[in-house]
């Protein structure tokens, strides 16, 4: 009790772990730790926190209605090899509908324009890749869906370009 009072007054904290210096320690091992991690190991480590997100942009509720008319079964947000996928249909086709901002839509960036925080256009990419890179070792095949694609595009002009890529996948 006496050690809590002694932090409560010096710090306002009664663990000694909740100290200005405690807590840069452990914030510094932290970084070290995650810092030695892969980038799949760091993904599997925020998985459960990314599958608690159920967000849904209007893109991809745009698209989700147009495979429900183009009566395609579908399982929205597919969480694969720690990757999260927008849609996944039957024949091991997966759909990613991809905002121009937040994946560098390379028809409006150059791999130097900085983009979220310290990320550029060309980082933003490179993981991108290695994600679709993945889905094809594992033998899916990705289908891509831009922003400005989308939003140019009426309903059936856009289930339309839907279903071409679709059948184009599975007769690969």
């Amino acid at each position: 009790q006496n050690i809590e009072a002694s932090l409560y007054l010096k710090y306002g904290v009664i663990n000694a772990a909740q100290t200005p210096e405690a807590r840069q320690k452990i914030s510094s091992a932290r970084k070290r730790e995650i810092a030695q991690m892969t980038v799949d190991e760091r993904r599997l480590r925020t998985q459960k926190a990314r599958e608690a997100v159920n967000y849904e942009s209007s893109l991809e509720v745009r698209v989700k209605k147009c495979l429900v008319e183009l009566n395609e079964d579908f399982i929205p947000h597919q969480f694969l090899w720690g990757y999260n996928f927008d849609v996944m249909l039957k024949g091991k086709i997966l759909i990613e509908v991809n905002g121009d901002f937040w994946h560098a839509n390379p028809t409006k960036y150059v791999a130097a324009d900085v983009l979220l925080g310290d990320l550029t256009a060309e980082k933003i990419w490179l993981k991108d890749k290695r994600k679709v890179d993945k889905a094809a070792a594992e033998g899916y095949i990705v289908i891509t869906l831009w922003e400005d694609e989308i939003r140019q595009l009426g309903d059936d002009a856009l289930a339309y370009v839907i279903s071409e890529r679709i059948y184009n996948a599975r007769n690969r």
